[in-house]
């Protein structure tokens, strides 16, 4: 299904009737017909990923001066635009919610057509990301949790609505005590990694600009060498030229807990590690 585009014609009025060849002096005078505005067609996916990074492409007539699409009030620049087509690459939704928004492509402030955009989980890693904004803080009543240490617990329950299949050693039981080691513990699942290449690559926190929404990072609070703590990245921004990243987890139950943070004021010495999930 297309997205649900509302058109705007632009700068059209009412065509005249020209007066008759020969007509008299100070008749009416001839009235050109209307040519017709901007419009939009059509608009392709029909769901965009909750997490951002669609292509969208919008086909219709008159589109070559669209420079921005405001969503939510902000305007996302176009990545390129002829007079049938406009290429853009929509942002995520906050929360990673499903919902529909009101889109508006623009041609400096001029509004050339309207959208609903509709954002839902398009793939293993929205559902996962999904899954954590749900049950970071409120327990999924379906898992046990492990204590005070449920923290790979609780990301490996991510991975599975990620769609990870159960393996070795990666493995879970009704009473959670019971599971694998390496869904229970963040050295097991480090070592796990290690021995399934094909899951994921090992990053250092010096390559965290490679890093994902989705990928998994683990913590040395203490230089043991040794993995302490276990999240899942739930945001990644810029400031300044350096990535920041944030993550979700059980233990310190947390949505977007910043990693720097977690290893200056938390645990000051801290190391951050990262599995960039396949």
């Amino acid at each position: 299904m297309l997205l649900a585009f509302g058109a705007l014609v632009v700068g059209g009025g009412l065509a005249g009737c020209s007066a008759p060849s020969g007509a008299r002096a100070g008749g009416s005078a001839p009235v050109a017909a209307a040519s017709e505005g901007p419009a939009v067609r059509t608009a392709s996916p029909a769901t965009v990923s909750v997490r951002g990074g669609t292509q969208v492409e919008v086909r219709g007539s008159g589109l070559a001066e669209v420079t921005a699409v405001r969503i939510d009030d902000v305007d996302v620049p176009v990545s390129s635009a002829s007079a049938d087509r406009v290429v853009f690459t929509a942002p995520g939704s906050p929360d990673f919610v499903d919902r529909s928004v009101a889109a508006s492509l623009r041609a400096g402030a001029t509004a050339v057509g309207t959208a609903t955009l509709r954002f839902g989980a398009v793939d293993g890693t929205d559902r996962q990301l999904q899954y954590l904004l749900r049950y970071w803080k409120d327990y999924n009543p379906d898992y046990q949790p492990l204590g005070s240490t449920d923290c790979v617990d609780f990301t490996s329950q991510s991975l599975l609505e990620r769609g990870w299949e159960q393996q070795g050693l990666w493995t879970h039981a009704d009473s959670v005590a019971q599971s694998g080691g390496a869904w229970i513990s963040s050295t097991m699942f480090r070592d796990f990694m290690h021995a399934h290449p094909e899951l994921g690559t090992a990053l250092t926190d010096d390559e965290r600009a490679e890093v994902k929404l989705g990928d998994v990072v683990q913590f040395d609070w203490d230089g043991t060498g040794d993995r302490d703590h276990t999240g899942v990245v739930t945001r990644i921004t810029t400031e300044g030229g350096r990535t920041r990243i944030g993550f979700a987890g059980h233990t310190t139950d947390s949505d977007y807990r910043d990693v720097d943070d977690a290893i200056t004021k938390d645990h000051p010495g801290g190391r951050a590690f990262y599995w960039s999930l396949a």
